[in-house]
């Protein structure tokens, strides 16, 4: 369908990479924290995207969308964890579940509850109906 999707994650870009790799999703745009493998399997983790303002969190996906979005362009997050509180500023259209659709909540940020991807798509065709469409 034509839309850039991009991962953002505080997680490790060591699994994020090989879970996609397994659905031959590989050539989908990680920001995370990075895991460099040495000297006969030792790690170091490395953490590109960190940002003092954003010191809760190894990667700020606030910053990270800022960075990315253009002003031609809707950006629609989805998430589920804590880290994703920074991006609720930066983001026009938010997916939320469990603790941080309570937190979305609680912030007063409006945002759609989801279950699956289905109802992602669901709010999308609903909410942009010539911009969002299905094969």
């Amino acid at each position: 369908n034509n839309i850039k999707l991009i991962i953002l994650s505080d997680g490790l870009d060591y699994y994020i990479r090989r879970v996609l790799k397994n659905y031959n999703l590989d050539d989908i745009e990680i920001y995370s924290n990075k895991l460099i493998l040495y000297d006969n399997n030792k790690v170091k983790p490395q953490f590109p995207y960190y940002s003092p303002e954003c010191s809760n969190f190894a990667n700020c996906k606030g910053m990270q969308i800022k960075k990315l979005k253009s002003n031609s362009k809707i950006s629609v997050f989805i998430g589920d964890a804590y880290s994703d509180r920074c991006a609720v500023e930066s983001a026009d259209v938010i997916f939320a579940k469990e603790d941080f659709y309570k937190y979305c909540r609680e912030q007063k940020v409006t945002c759609f509850n989801f279950n699956n991807f289905d109802d992602i798509l669901k709010v999308l065709k609903e909410k942009y109906p010539s911009g969002f469409h299905t094969c």
